[in-house]
């Protein structure tokens, strides 16, 4: 079956079974449908033409299957509809932010680049291979997560330098708009709402961000924790 990741379902369940049936439209135009016998059964996904997945759902509706409120993407692993994509939703509140590039790889390759060339003692190669091997799983979206400091300032200067839209959680305040080695004080506020001041201001001087980078930038705010719509 084609990675349905990126996909937004028209969402109908039965109140009293629990059974789900959805449609959606892949890249290529084609339809898919999900149907799923209970809400703790396993979701079953196959390509329909759009005139029988129409009729299907006609019969569902007749069975007193209700549709949902708005359209949702479906998280594969957790078996689960969720309203925001499946590259963030599964990690709940330990991303901090997430970029798109172009490809999930070229983003990947980008930021593993950049964070290479920071010392040892910030982080471990070990960890930069299992960071890597984690954000293939994705199909639109890099992510920095809150183990460590480095993650979020990596990711961020990296993506604003290459002009790639940077969103952050809403569980957080507004991150700041410029780059990281361009606006440390800001960065060292933000990402205290995560890590100890101490671990972020070594970590930074440690790459180089360090305030006599600071200068006047024309770089507009990109990163809004607010605005949701960016991700669907």
């Amino acid at each position: 079956m084609k990675d349905c990741r990126n996909v937004l379902f028209d969402v109908f369940q039965n109140p009293l079974s629990k059974s789900v049936y959805a449609f959606g439209e892949l890249p290529d135009k084609s339809t898919i449908v999900l149907e799923r016998n209970s809400d703790k059964g396993h979701a079953v996904l196959r390509s329909l033409p759009i005139v029988s997945a129409m009729q299907l759902m006609g019969k569902k509706l007749r069975q007193g299957y209700i549709r949902g409120k708005s359209m949702m993407y479906f998280d594969a692993a957790e078996q689960a509809f969720t309203h925001v994509h499946p590259d963030l939703s599964w990690g709940g509140k330990n991303w901090l932010l997430a970029a798109k590039a172009p490809t999930v790889q070229q983003g990947i390759d980008a930021v593993v680049a950049a964070i290479r060339k920071a010392p040892p003692s910030v982080i471990h190669p070990v960890e930069i291979d299992a960071w890597a091997l984690r954000q293939q799983n994705n199909a639109a979206y890099i992510v920095a997560f809150n183990d460590l400091p480095v993650w979020s300032l990596i990711l961020t200067e990296t993506s604003l330098k290459e002009g790639w839209l940077v969103r952050a959680n809403s569980h957080l305040s507004g991150a700041p708009s410029l780059l990281p080695s361009m606006n440390p004080i800001e960065w060292d506020d933000w990402l205290q709402q995560v890590f100890e001041l101490d671990l972020v201001q070594r970590t930074r001087v440690e790459l180089g961000f360090t305030f006599d980078n600071i200068h006047k930038s024309d770089y507009q705010e990109i990163i809004d924790s607010e605005n949701w719509s960016a991700l669907i």
